[in-house]
């Protein structure tokens, strides 16, 4: 996904991951940035249990991933876990 593909606020996210608090959420387009796949790809990961599942987002609308999980997914996905 391009930087083109990514409003403000996701591109800063993923800039600045690292930084954010384990309890701080994330969307699909932030997601779909660090692991570098497709959606289709990523909900089978999901499925499998190799990536967190997601969170119904505070308003009820798009999902969301806390950071902490999707951090230790990384990790374990890294073959670091």
């Amino acid at each position: 996904m391009s930087r083109a593909n990514l409003s403000q606020n996701s591109f800063s996210a993923v800039q600045n991951f690292d930084a954010l608090p384990d309890a701080a959420l994330v969307n699909f387009p932030v997601l779909q940035t660090l692991v570098g796949k497709s959606r289709p790809t990523i909900y089978r990961w999901i499925k499998a249990g190799l990536l967190p599942k997601p969170k119904p987002g505070i308003t009820g609308g798009h999902n969301v991933w806390s950071v902490g999980d999707v951090r230790r997914a990384l990790i374990n996905l890294a073959g670091g876990g």
